[in-house]
């Protein structure tokens, strides 16, 4: 009952047409196909071929009545960040597939190097629907952001603080933020995640990891693995993966 609950809010808070900033076609308009699923394909509409290095890089549709987000598919999730990452760091401030969060729902924290605080824009449209169905139930205006796109270095340097060597990260392909929380806060925050279809949910002491790579499961700390609403305190070695 909780799941279909949460899915009927979610349903609802979906516009009948969604207009995404500045995702315009040559004619001004979002190229929405109207007949069919009612897909909205960044990869075809901006780029026709990305490639970073000698693998295209896919940009799975937004979907404008999603059901759920679509993950890349038919590649691991560690295969995925390696071509993200490549992708996002050459082409972050590329404003047609990259762009910052709306001020009006995200505090977001920034660090002084190129890109920051940028995401992907499939990737801001689902954050902005999340901050509306979650900032009224956690009585808050905005989402406090402190961490977005990574630069290489950036990741080298936070993994290096940790005492671990730097893998391939979401962050670093822009398609990651790790929003601050703490409490039972972050599983409101995780759970409505799920709900949408996020891919890689993961629960830290003051934050909550969101990222629309391939689906993945992991913990920070001493802290479980997230598996769904029905699975939130879940300690199993098994299903700690790269992230």
């Amino acid at each position: 009952m909780l799941y279909e609950d949460a899915r009927k809010e979610y349903l609802a808070k979906i516009r009948e047409v969604e207009r995404i900033d500045k995702l315009l076609d040559s004619s001004g308009e979002i190229p929405i196909d109207n007949t069919s699923s009612g897909e909205v394909d960044i990869s075809a509409s901006v780029h026709s071929n990305l490639s970073s290095g000698d693998t295209t890089y896919i940009i799975p549709p937004i979907r404008v009545w999603p059901d759920k987000i679509e993950l890349p598919s038919g590649i691991t999730r560690q295969e995925y960040q390696k071509v993200a990452q490549a992708f996002a760091q050459k082409n972050i401030m590329n404003d047609e597939i990259f762009t910052t969060l709306d001020p009006d729902r995200f505090d977001v924290r920034y660090h002084g190097f190129k890109g920051d605080g940028r995401v992907r824009r499939d990737f801001a449209f689902y954050l902005a629907e999340l901050h509306d169905l979650v900032a009224p139930k956690l009585k808050k205006d905005k989402l406090y952001i402190y961490s977005s796109f990574r630069t290489i270095e950036r990741n080298e340097q936070i993994y290096a603080n940790k005492n671990q060597k730097a893998t391939y990260s979401p962050h670093t392909g822009g398609i990651a933020v790790d929003v601050a929380a703490t409490g039972e806060e972050r599983y409101i925050i995780a759970d409505q995640a799920w709900y949408m279809g996020f891919g890689g949910i993961a629960i830290g002491d003051d934050f909550v990891h969101l990222d629309i790579s391939v689906k993945g499961y992991w913990g920070y700390g001493n802290n479980p693995v997230y598996i769904s609403p029905d699975k939130k305190r879940v300690y199993d070695s098994k299903y700690t993966i790269y992230k």
